[in-house]
């Protein structure tokens, strides 16, 4: 049995995912939990019930531990909730684990992240530890993770040494954000759809994930990635806040497990040719396309979804 680094849940208005995330940790026993939920829509009166029974699935918490918690009466929404929550879980803790509502994760993803997360812990080079690997792209298959310039928080872990780094208005990273973008990928293609997601946060876009990437990437931070998804991410349904239908979801929400102990790489340097599928794959016509589609035809979702399996043998 190992011993499970801090957590931090960072919830709203959905416990009956947050409960799923609640009960996957039931199994590594985490001594240190921390439980944010923001506060309900004023414009939405349903949010006072489910936020308040999000906030009651802390009775569900049936393992010793030291609990905190941070209810925000009001709502702080997607931009400001989430780092709030972070900040005031590394004013505790130099080091721990981030799950958001609808991020699962494995018994191994926990195990993975708290030996990591010790391994590093004085290594600066090292951005964050991601528990996402979707399509399992990895050149050395021998080795339980690679490292990558992309960060992914759909199940992650960091230090308080990185985190000190993020900034919600970027204002530390505007005069470099001409020279990440330059730098980033190794298409055009890639690096103008990455980018959008910046100007979209520029022009007020309600989240905080693209600011901590852009952290990451402005100080040259390497991201550990294991070699096969640990994380299962069960948001992407109408409702959610950023996601609808996604044409890969399904591996998204699917998870494999490692053997441990950890097989670890022989040198700190980036799998760029990792790096280069993810890229591909971000930016291919045929998922944006069929995305799109789905997104606009409860129909054609439903066709997709069914035949969504045969076609990511088709199109790996």
């Amino acid at each position: 049995m190992f011993a499970c680094s801090p957590v931090l849940i960072v919830a709203f208005n959905r416990p009956a995912f947050t409960v799923k995330v609640i009960n996957a940790l039931r199994s590594a026993r985490p001594s240190q939990l921390f439980f944010a939920v923001d506060g309900p829509r004023p414009h939405c009166p349903a949010d006072v019930e489910s936020c308040a029974l999000t906030r009651a699935l802390v009775s569900q918490i049936d393992w010793p531990c030291d609990l905190h918690t941070l209810f925000h009466e009001g709502n702080k929404g997607c931009k400001y909730a989430p780092p709030d929550a972070i900040t005031w879980f590394f004013r505790h803790v130099p080091a721990g684990i981030i799950l958001e509502d609808d991020c699962v994760p494995t018994h191994d993803f926990l195990h993975f992240s708290s030996d990591l997360l010790s391994r590093y812990s004085a290594d600066d080079r090292i951005g964050m530890i991601t528990g996402d690997n979707h399509f399992h792209y990895q050149t050395d298959s021998h080795v339980s993770y690679h490292f990558s310039r992309y960060s992914s928080i759909w199940g992650w872990a960091t230090w308080s040494r990185a985190w000190n780094l993020y900034d919600v208005e970027m204002k530390r990273y505007s005069e470099h954000l001409d020279t990440i973008r330059a730098s980033l990928g190794h298409s055009v293609r890639f690096r103008n759809y990455w980018w959008r997601h910046v100007t979209a946060v520029q022009k007020g876009m309600n989240t905080w994930d693209i600011q901590w990437a852009v952290a990451l990437l402005a100080n040259r931070k390497l991201i550990i990635r294991p070699k096969c998804n640990l994380v299962s991410n069960i948001g992407f349904a109408c409702g959610s806040t950023h996601t609808c239908f996604e044409f890969d979801a399904h591996h998204y929400m699917s998870t494999a497990s490692l053997t441990f102990p950890l097989a670890h790489p022989d040198v700190i340097a980036l799998d760029d040719p990792a790096d280069r599928k993810l890229e591909a794959r971000i930016v291919s016509y045929w998922r944006r396309g069929l995305t799109w589609i789905g997104s606009k035809s409860s129909l054609a979702r439903a066709l997709l979804m069914a035949s969504t399996r045969r076609l990511s043998v088709v199109w790996p």
